[in-house]
């Protein structure tokens, strides 16, 4: 039996009752994925895998890779992107040759407090307010 204790913070839950070491079942892979959606990082402790078990647990996250969750920018002068790493993976392709000339500027934000809670209640999949968020 799975057991998710949330953290009390606004992110983060405890998973217990599984062994990542062997595949999960349909039912528990459902479970887990709910928790991850609900509570955006799971910690399950007291884990024995080897890199194969690993692997396998890992991959039945892949959906990432999937087209429909893909965004592909075409650059432009002065472009300026910005992407949250909640729900975001960051892929850069050299898609430019080496007579081509390219200066990116990155900063990157080291949160020293939770973001605003609405835009965290929205990454999480909890209810939006009216106007959306701002």
């Amino acid at each position: 039996m799975i057991t998710v204790t949330p953290t009390g913070a606004v992110l983060g839950a405890t998973i217990e009752g599984l062994d990542l070491s062997r595949p999960l079942s349909e039912t528990e892979f459902a479970q887990t994925l709910v928790a991850l959606g609900r509570h955006g990082v799971l910690r399950f402790p007291d884990q024995h895998l080897d890199s194969r078990a690993l692997k396998v647990f890992s991959e039945r996250f892949a959906h990432q890779l999937q087209e429909k969750y893909r965004y592909i920018h075409s650059w432009t002068e002065r472009d300026v992107l910005v992407w949250d790493h909640f729900g975001t993976i960051h892929r850069a392709i050299a898609d430019y040759g080496p007579d081509e000339y390219r200066l990116m500027k990155r900063c990157q934000v080291m949160a020293t407090k939770i973001l605003d809670p609405q835009f965290v209640r929205g990454a999480l999949g909890a209810p939006v307010p009216a106007g959306g968020l701002s």
